[in-house]
């Protein structure tokens, strides 16, 4: 005989699952893994989930499209309940690319000028961009995030906006250079 655990989603035969008289089938209602799982350590729980990928994954979408609406709801309640821990997480991930990104092209410093306060730099596109490029890649975070997932690819550098507007501006000669 089988019993679908509802912690994991899968049908297994009862020796999975641990005695219990109190229920009608007399087993336990989830399954011998979900109930290690539960009451694990929160790092046990985090190197589980490391070393079982797809199983995480894969659960994560499922519970996702079974409950979306009330996932999108919890989302929303959250973010309105906590903007500034939001806000803060959102900065936080900011500069963490923006960083990431500076260093993948040589460090935070205009190549340009010099310039080294981070607040004024910016990545350039060596060779320009066109308006079909600039929609796929983004701007500002968004831009910082398609390069760290495209493995920080070349023709990019750190120029300051001072820079980099003058090189839009100047037929891609930064005035510096004139």
């Amino acid at each position: 005989m089988n019993k679908r655990c509802p912690g994991c989603g899968e049908i297994k035969p009862l020796e999975k699952f641990s005695k219990n008289r109190t229920q009608r089938s007399g087993v336990q209602t989830y399954c011998k893994i979900c109930i290690r799982l539960y009451r694990a350590t929160p790092a046990q729980q985090r190197e589980w989930y490391k070393s079982h990928p797809e199983q995480t994954r894969e659960f994560s979408q499922k519970y996702y499209r079974e409950n979306q609406e009330a996932v999108k709801l919890r989302s929303l309640k959250y973010r309105q309940m906590y903007p500034e821990r939001v806000r803060q997480s959102q900065q936080t991930q900011y500069r963490k690319n923006k960083l990431a990104a500076f260093n993948a092209y040589g460090g935070a410093v205009c190549v340009c000028c010099g310039e080294i306060n981070s607040k004024f730099l910016t990545i350039d596109h060596i060779n320009g961009c066109t308006p079909a490029e600039r929609r796929k890649q983004g701007l500002g975070s968004r831009l910082y995030h398609w390069l760290k997932k495209q493995g920080y690819p070349e023709g990019y550098q750190v120029l300051c906006f001072n820079c980099n507007l003058g090189r839009a501006r100047n037929q891609g000669i930064c005035p510096h250079k004139e």
